[in-house]
């Protein structure tokens, strides 16, 4: 073969290769670009999925809220509307467990007492977390909802609440009923005897160091501002 033909073929050959060489990257490049375009499409599906699952929940969760009060009015037919909105206000309180039968003989009691349902539900919150079954961690005889003292009980069931003597015994504070009425009975009697708010509570707590500051920035997460005047029952229209 000439010389020059071989030149000629060996520069063709390189040229083929080079030619070669960009295809595969220009290849590389569009497999890339569809790769990404893939992952994208991949997690814009499965953010929709997680969005309307989410939608899904929630929507399911409004729903059973709304069949409970259904079922709670079908199961108390004199009520009136005004119970759903006192429930409503009081959702936390539901989502902790608490049934709403006892939300409203809460209420009722917190009428009785004259103490506003949402410092109650606040100092349950912070003596017990909402568990009826509570004992005192330290090893006193506080138990249940309101962290109910034997003493105490006993004083305020038999002497404040004028049941006869010797009927007060201490398990009666694990029944969420009888320690929500012991409770308003504290509270309602130290307001009676004209302590203020802070006199009311240092009584309730005998003193805790703290307790206030606690017991108002749980209600302040639940969006009640918690003082002297709106700790009373609120008056209605």
């Amino acid at each position: 073969m000439h010389e020059n033909e071989k030149i000629i073929l060996l520069k063709k050959i390189m040229l083929l290769k080079r030619d070669l060489r960009n295809r595969e990257v220009a290849h590389r490049k569009a497999m890339a670009s569809l790769f990404i375009i893939f992952i994208a499409a991949v997690l814009l599906f499965v953010g929709a999925v997680i969005f309307l699952n989410h939608k899904y929940n929630e929507t399911k969760a409004m729903l059973n809220q709304k069949e409970e009060q259904i079922e709670f009015l079908e199961r108390t037919p004199t009520v009136d509307i005004g119970v759903l909105d006192k429930i409503e206000k009081l959702r936390y309180v539901v989502d902790a467990g608490i049934s709403t039968d006892l939300i409203l003989y809460a209420d009722e009691q917190c009428r009785e007492w004259n103490l506003h349902p949402q410092f109650l539900w606040a100092v349950v919150e912070l003596e017990s977390k909402f568990d009826p079954n509570a004992d005192n961690l330290a090893g006193s005889s506080a138990r249940g909802l309101g962290q109910i003292l034997k003493g105490t009980g006993k004083y305020l069931w038999e002497d404040i609440l004028g049941n006869p003597k010797g009927s007060y015994y201490h398990d009666m504070a694990y029944d969420p009923y009888v320690n929500i009425q012991l409770m308003c009975c504290h509270l309602g009697s130290s307001f009676n005897r004209g302590c203020l708010l802070n006199e009311a509570i240092k009584a309730y707590s005998g003193g805790t160091p703290g307790y206030m500051e606690k017991l108002m920035n749980i209600a302040a997460s639940h969006g009640y501002d918690l003082s002297d005047v709106t700790c009373r029952y609120p008056q209605e229209g």
